[in-house]
């Protein structure tokens, strides 16, 4: 099924799942990578934690934790936030509403200061406490 591409308001939160080995103290700027469309996140509207944690995992549970970053807190730090609902063009099989992407400006992807913003990401971004 097709969903509509909705704005996301700077309140709502997002969610990423990210595994143990990228938190120690704080959490590793290596949990926020950035693929071609961008870092995948989900959105509370449609979403929760658990459910981040879960749906779609490669692994157990328990490999997890999710973090979460206030939309409207990225994009202070000049990144992009967008709605991008599955499935898209690679990936038909997979329905999945929540789906959101932080994307890089084209300047920053040119200028190779990706890791810079993966740091800033990880400071924005709290650990939820999951059972």
């Amino acid at each position: 099924m097709r969903y509509p591409t909705e704005d996301i308001p700077d309140k709502d939160l997002l969610f990423r799942r990210i595994p143990q080995i990228f938190i120690r103290v704080n959490i590793s700027p290596s949990a926020f990578s950035f693929n071609e469309d961008g870092c995948s996140v989900n959105w509370e509207k449609y979403s929760d934690p658990e459910r981040t944690r879960v749906e779609y995992a490669r692994h157990l549970p328990n490999y997890y934790s999710v973090g979460a970053l206030k939309a409207g807190d990225v994009r202070g730090i000049d990144l992009k936030v967008k709605h991008n609902p599955l499935p898209n063009e690679r990936e038909k099989t997979v329905d999945n509403r929540t789906h959101c992407l932080i994307t890089l400006l084209p300047e920053i992807r040119k200028s190779g200061k990706i890791l810079k913003y993966q740091a800033l990401l990880a400071n924005l971004c709290s650990l939820i406490p999951l059972d």
